[in-house]
């Protein structure tokens, strides 16, 4: 769930939130690593059933979009920074994002094999479309 606080037409961080359930995530490489993902090794999920990003800041720097928050995410909080196109209408908010992370940053130190697909950095991505209205945090 999210919710996106927008001012005089502009995404403002104060009371902007997202939270993904934990849950719901997977990989292109199949449902064993998804599975794997989810359990001690990684994510934890049925520990840290949630990952919550807390908008800081929004601001744009060099032409860009750039969002600061509070991650937390295996139950470890990071501030992190990212470029983010966002657009805004009366009718819908979107914004897409695709950035690095160091997942050891936040205790997930995993190491896989020497020739594994399993890498410190991973790409986090978000595609999100909202429309005007009320955030429902309870259901998660």
């Amino acid at each position: 769930d999210l919710q996106l606080n927008v001012s005089n037409g502009e995404l403002v961080a104060e009371e902007s939130k997202i939270v993904i359930d934990m849950h719901s995530i997977w990989t292109q490489a199949g449902a064993r690593l998804t599975n794997h993902l989810k359990n001690a090794d990684f994510f934890e999920v049925e520990k840290n059933p949630t990952s919550t990003l807390i908008a800081t800041k929004i601001e744009e720097v060099d032409g860009n979009q750039m969002i600061t928050g509070d991650l937390n995410m295996h139950g470890v909080t990071k501030s992190i920074t990212f470029p983010a196109e966002i657009s805004i209408s009366d009718q819908e908010l979107t914004l897409t994002a695709e950035f690095h992370l160091d997942r050891s940053a936040f205790g997930m130190g995993f190491t896989g094999r020497a020739d594994n697909i399993i890498r410190k950095e991973v790409i986090m991505t978000l595609d999100i479309k909202a429309k005007p209205g009320e955030a429902n945090f309870g259901a998660l």
